[in-house]
C-alpha cells in the first residue's frame, strides 16, 4: 500500500470533498481505489449517501432543490447557468417524488406562493418562481451553509466504513459548524480534494505502469511464441525435403 496524505478511516465516515465535474469523469476509477487501496467497499455521490433506515438523503432533498432555485436567482435569468439550475431543481424535484415526499407543499411555504402547483415543477414553471423569490431573503449561501450542517449531522457516529464525496466548498463550512459548543465534535474522517485527488493520482499512476507491463509482457510471449512455431514449422519443412532427397534451397529458387 502506498503512503497516503489523507488519514482514511476504513470502519467509519470518510467525508471527501471534490469538484463534481472531474470526479466524474473518473467516478468508476475512484470506486476502485475506494474498494482496492482504503479497503472501503461502501462510496456515495454527494446525493446520493441515505441516513439508516431512511429515505433521505444526507444531503437533504429539499434544501438541494432550493439550492438550485437560489442559483438560478442569482444569475437572474440572463446566462445559460440560469437554465441549467432550474433543471437541476426539475431533477430533484422527480427524485423526492419517487421518495413520496411533499416537495410541492413545502415550496408553497418558503416562496409565500399559493399558486405553486405541482404542474410548476417545469422548466416554464421555475423560471416564473424566479421574480417571487427574489422578493425574500433566501440566500444560496445560507442554504449552503444548512446543507453543510446536515451532513455533519449525516456524518456523525457513523461505524462502518462509508466513503461520501461532497463538493470540497462544504468542508470549510462543516468544519467552522462543528466548532459550535452545541454541535457534536467531528468523529468521522475529513479529507480535502488536493489529497484525496494526490492519493488517487499516485494509485492510478501504479496502475497504469502496471497495465503497461503486463501488456508488453503479454507482447513478448506472443512474439517468443510466434518464433518457436516459426521455427519449428522450418524445421519440419527440413526435414520432408531430405526425407524426400530434395534441396530446399533449390525449392526456394523454384518457387521464385
Amino acid at each position: 500500500m502506498q503512503q497516503l496524505k489523507g488519514n482514511y478511516n476504513k470502519n467509519g465516515m470518510n467525508l471527501i470533498g471534490e469538484d463534481h465535474i472531474d470526479s466524474d469523469k473518473i467516478r468508476k476509477k475512484e470506486i476502485k481505489f475506494v474498494a482496492d487501496e482504503l479497503e472501503i467497499k461502501e462510496y456515495y455521490q454527494e446525493d446520493k449517501y441515505k441516513l439508516d433506515g431512511n429515505e433521505e438523503t444526507g444531503d437533504p432533498t429539499l434544501l438541494r432543490a432550493l439550492q438550485q432555485l437560489t442559483w438560478a436567482v442569482e444569475e437572474g435569468g440572463k446566462t445559460e447557468y440560469f437554465n441549467y439550475h432550474v433543471e437541476q431543481f426539475n431533477a430533484v424535484i422527480t427524485n423526492s417524488k419517487k421518495h413520496g415526499e411533499n416537495l410541492i407543499d413545502w415550496m408553497k411555504i418558503m416562496t409565500g406562493s399559493k399558486s405553486f402547483q405541482p404542474k410548476d415543477a417545469t422548466l416554464e414553471g421555475a423560471k416564473a418562481l424566479n421574480k417571487e423569490l427574489n422578493t425574500h431573503t433566501l440566500s444560496s449561501k445560507g442554504i449552503h451553509a444548512a446543507r453543510s450542517m446536515a451532513m455533519h449531522d449525516a456524518s456523525v457516529a457513523v461505524k462502518t466504513g462509508v466513503v461520501w464525496k461532497v463538493g470540497q466548498k462544504h468542508i470549510p463550512e462543516i468544519k467552522k459548524y462543528a466548532q459550535r459548543k452545541d454541535v457534536p465534535d467531528i468523529d468521522y474522517t475529513i479529507v480535502n480534494k488536493d489529497d484525496f485527488q494526490s492519493d488517487f493520482n499516485s494509485w492510478n499512476k501504479q496502475q497504469e505502469q502496471q497495465e503497461q507491463q503486463e501488456q508488453q509482457e503479454q507482447h513478448s510471449e506472443s512474439e517468443s511464441e510466434s518464433e518457436s512455431e516459426s521455427e519449428s514449422g522450418s524445421e519440419s519443412e527440413s526435414g520432408s525435403d531430405s526425407k524426400n532427397g530434395a534441396d530446399p534451397r533449390k525449392k526456394v529458387k523454384t518457387n521464385e
